[in-house]
């Protein structure tokens, strides 16, 4: 399986999960935000 990181969202990131091998996605996940991060501009 390989990672790869999709999406950074206010609320978490999305990852995709994929085979090695031959390159299929197999799902994805949501990770939550543990702490309250704040950006600035």
């Amino acid at each position: 399986m390989r990672e790869r990181l999709l999406l950074v969202l206010p609320d978490g990131n999305l990852y995709d999960y994929r085979c090695a091998r031959c390159g299929t996605s197999t799902g994805s996940k949501t990770e939550k935000n543990m702490k309250d991060i704040r950006l600035i501009y």
